[in-house]
């Protein structure tokens, strides 16, 4: 075998090879104009559950809903305002925003308390139970919650 045939039978082996190896390359990139399926979305792409924000963590901590929780961002109220008029209201069987009307009038929660015959320090200690809870879910869903002095937004 001669170094020219050896050089013809290798280039063969090779050109054969690539053409070869682009027609199948050809037929995996190719795809049909008119087809009607959009492509396969990864795993990572679809959204196996809605991911939460801090509104929401307190939805779920305070156990409300979104119009009680609306009605007390369009009140202008505070994280500690929303949890402190929540509980008082709760205790005493009337509405939050009132209590909270109450308090910007210049009433201050430790007399509305008083008043309704609430131990101030369990309203303290509910309040820090709330926040911790909330700081503790947002860690885990990777946020950072605002401040009790925030207002809610």
């Amino acid at each position: 075998m001669t170094v020219n045939n050896f050089m013809k039978k290798t280039s063969a082996v090779l050109l054969s090879l690539l053409i070869t190896g682009s027609m199948f390359a050809a037929n995996m990139e190719a795809k049909p104009k008119d087809d009607p399926k959009p492509p396969a979305k990864h795993a990572k792409q679809l959204p196996h559950e809605k991911h939460k924000n801090c509104g929401d963590i307190v939805r779920d901590v305070m156990r409300v809903d979104r119009h009680d929780f609306d009605r007390a961002c369009h009140a202008g109220m505070t994280l500690e305002d929303y949890i402190v008029a929540k509980y008082i209201a709760e205790s005493i069987g009337g509405d939050f925003t009132e209590i909270f009307r109450m308090q910007k009038n210049g009433k201050p929660y430790k007399e509305i308390c008083k008043a309704h015959g609430i131990n101030w320090g369990s309203v303290r200690r509910h309040l820090n139970d709330r926040y911790d809870r909330m700081n503790s879910d947002a860690i885990a869903a990777g946020l950072v919650m605002w401040s009790l002095h925030e207002i809610l937004h």
